[in-house]
C-alpha cells in the first residue's frame, strides 16, 4: 500500500490528538479528555453507543468525511446493516445494503481493501459514493472469534487519504474491539433468550435452591430455602430434609455416598465449587438422579458457607440414553451407505471402517479395529493394490488443511478390466488447529463411467448419421439439376444431327464432335444417376 500524498500539510494522528503539542508532557487536560474520549470508545461504551461514538470519533480523528461500520446479515446473496454510519458531520440511520456494488464486497473477499482514487467510478452502482467523486477509501475485516468476517470498517473521503499505511493498523484495532462489542451484544441477546428459556423450562422443572451453614461436626443450618424442595422429592421426604437438614445424606443412594462425601469434603476444604450427579430417594420410594451445584466459602474450617442448587436430571439421563441408542442407529445407518467411509484418528489409527469400505479392502469385520493402513499390508487377505492406491494421497491429506477429490482407476481380473472410485479426504481439526483425524470416502463410479461412454457413443454415432444423411440428400439434389442439363445437352445434339445435310468434309467434322458430345454427355448421365442411387441408399 504507497502512502498518498496531499497537496496540504496536515497535522498528523498524534498533534490531531494532542493539537500542538509534541510529547505526551506537553499535552492539556483538553486534549488527554480527547484521548480518553477515544480510548472509551474501544473499552467501556454501551450498547449501541460504542459504534456511532466510535465511527465518529475515527473519522474525526483520521480526517475522514465518511466512516462505516456494516455487519454481516443472515442469508445470501450476502446483505449487510450498519451499525453505524458517519457521514460529513452527521450520523445517519442505520439501514440495509448490498456487499457486491459497494467496496465492503471487496472488503469482505479479500479482507483488506484500499482505493488510492476514483471511487465512485469503481463502483458506479453505490449511489452513496458519488459525492466523494474521486475520493478514495479503506476498509478492513470486522473479524469474528474464527477469523472469518462479522461485518466491515471502511472510511471514506473525497480526496487520497494522507497515510493509508497507517489508517490500516488503526481501522484494525477498532475493528478487533468492534468485533469483541459484536459478541458480547449476541452474548448478552442470547443469553437473555437462555434466560427467558431457562424460566420457561423451571416453570415445569424447578430446581431446588438453598443457602446453608455447614459445620466440621456434620451439622447443617438452613439459612434460605426456596418452595421447590417437595417438588423435588414429595412432601413426606422434603417435610423431613427441612427440619434436619443433617438427614439429607441418608436419601442419597448408598452406592453413590461415599463419592459425594469424599468430594464434598475437599471442595470444603479449598473453597471450591463442586457439581456432583447422584441418585436421592422420593416418597415413591424410587431413586431419581438429581445434580447438585455448590459453592463453598468462609474463612473459618469450623463453619462453611453453602450455596446450592439442585435439579431433577432423571430426564436428562434418560434423553443422553436416547442419545446414545441414537447414535448407534446413524453407526447402522453409515455402515449400510454405499459409499465406503473409513475414519482414522490423529496417528492414522482406524476408529470406524463400514461395511462398504470392508468390500473394497477384502477385510473381515474384525480385521480393521485398532490398526493403520500400514498395519494392514501385513495381511494376507487384504486387497494391497487397493489399498496402496488409497494410502497414496494419504500424506498430502495429513498435511492439508482442505478437502481432496480424486479418481483412482483400480485393475480387475483382466487388464481391460477397471474400476473406478472417486475419493475423498476430508482432514479434521479442532478449534485451536490441531489435527482430529481423517475421513476417507470411498464410492465406486465404474458403472456410472461406463454409462457415460455408451451415451457418448450413441451421441458420436447419431451425429455420423446426420451428417450422412445431409450428404445423400445434397447428392440428390445435384444428380436431379446434372440429370437436367445432360437431358437438354443430349437432346440438342440430337437435333443437331439430324439437321446436318449433305455430307461434305466441314459436316463429317461437325457430326463427328457432335458424336463426342453426346457421348460424353452420356457417360456423365449414366454418372449422375450412380450418384442418386448413392443417395437413395444413404
Amino acid at each position: 500500500m504507497k502512502e498518498s500524498q496531499s497537496s496540504t500539510s496536515k497535522p498528523g494522528l498524534f498533534q490531531r490528538i494532542f493539537g500542538s503539542s509534541t510529547s505526551v508532557g506537553e499535552v492539556g487536560n483538553k486534549q488527554l479528555s480527547d484521548l480518553v474520549t477515544l480510548l472509551g470508545s474501544t473499552a467501556g461504551v454501551i450498547e449501541g453507543d460504542f459504534f456511532r461514538t466510535t465511527a465518529k470519533q475515527l473519522a474525526s480523528v483520521l480526517g475522514v468525511s465518511h466512516c462505516v461500520m456494516g455487519v454481516i446479515l443472515p442469508g445470501d446473496p450476502i446483505r449487510l446493516r450498519s451499525l453505524a454510519h458517519y457521514r460529513n458531520g452527521s450520523l445517519h440511520p442505520d439501514e440495509e445494503y448490498d456487499a457486491s456494488p459497494s467496496p465492503s464486497g471487496q472488503v469482505l473477499e479479500l479482507g483488506s481493501y484500499y482505493c488510492a482514487e476514483g471511487i465512485s467510478e469503481k463502483f458506479p452502482l453505490d449511489p452513496s459514493l458519488k459525492v466523494l467523486g474521486n475520493g478514495s477509501c479503506l476498509g478492513v475485516i470486522i473479524p469474528g472469534p474464527d477469523g472469518t468476517p462479522l461485518g466491515h470498517l471502511s472510511v471514506y473521503d473525497s480526496k487520497p487519504l494522507e497515510n493509508p499505511e497507517f489508517f490500516e493498523p488503526v481501522l484494525r484495532l477498532f475493528a478487533n474491539r468492534a468485533s469483541a462489542e459484536i459478541m458480547r451484544l449476541r452474548a448478552v441477546d442470547s443469553s437473555r433468550l437462555a434466560l427467558q428459556r431457562l424460566e420457561t423450562f423451571t416453570d415445569e422443572f424447578p430446581g431446588w435452591a438453598l443457602a446453608y451453614k455447614d459445620h466440621l461436626n456434620g451439622k447443617r443450618e438452613i439459612v434460605f430455602s426456596n418452595s421447590r424442595c417437595e417438588d423435588l422429592f414429595g412432601p413426606v421426604t422434603a417435610a423431613k430434609i427441612m427440619a434436619d437438614p443433617t438427614s439429607y445424606r441418608t436419601f442419597i443412594h448408598p452406592d453413590d455416598l461415599p463419592d459425594v462425601l469424599a468430594r464434598r469434603q475437599a471442595c470444603r476444604a479449598r473453597n471450591e465449587q463442586i457439581q456432583l450427579d447422584y441418585r436421592v430417594k422420593v416418597d415413591s420410594g424410587e431413586y431419581r438422579w438429581m445434580r447438585v451445584v455448590a459453592k463453598y466459602s468462609g474463612q473459618s474450617e469450623d463453619v462453611k458457607t453453602v450455596h446450592s442448587i439442585m435439579f431433577d436430571i432423571e430426564t436428562e439421563r434418560r434423553l443422553s440414553r436416547q442419545a446414545v441408542e441414537l447414535s448407534h442407529q446413524v453407526g447402522i445407518l453409515i455402515e449400510a451407505v454405499p459409499m465406503a467411509v473409513i475414519l482414522r484418528d490423529s496417528a492414522g489409527t482406524i476408529q470406524f471402517m463400514n461395511g462398504s469400505a470392508r468390500q473394497i479392502l477384502s477385510l473381515k469385520a474384525d480385521e480393521w479395529p485398532g490398526q493403520s493402513f500400514a498395519s494392514l499390508e501385513d495381511l494376507k487377505t487384504v486387497a494391497h493394490s487397493t489399498l496402496r492406491e488409497i494410502a497414496h494421497l494419504d500424506q498430502a491429506a495429513w498435511q492439508s488443511r482442505e478437502r481432496i477429490d480424486r479418481q483412482i482407476f483400480l485393475h480387475g481380473a483382466s487388464p481391460d478390466k477397471q474400476q473406478a472410485l472417486d475419493c475423498s479426504w476430508v482432514p479434521l481439526f479442532d478449534d485451536s488447529g490441531d489435527r482430529l483425524g481423517l475421513v476417507t470416502t470411498l464410492r465406486d463410479v465404474t458403472e456410472a463411467i461406463e454409462e457415460q461412454r455408451i451415451r457418448q457413443h450413441l451421441q458420436e454415432t447419431d451425429q455420423r448419421d446426420r451428417r450422412m444423411d445431409a450428404l445423400g440428400r445434397l447428392a440428390e439434389g445435384v444428380s436431379h439439376e446434372f440429370e437436367n442439363l445432360l437431358t437438354a445437352v443430349l437432346g440438342y445434339s440430337d437435333i443437331c444431327l439430324s439437321r446436318l445435310g449433305a455430307v461434305d468434309e466441314n459436316t463429317l467434322k461437325i457430326k463427328d464432335s457432335l458424336e463426342k458430345i453426346r457421348t460424353a454427355a452420356g457417360k456423365a448421365s449414366e454418372l449422375s444417376r450412380s450418384l442418386l442411387a448413392f443417395s437413395a441408399r444413404k
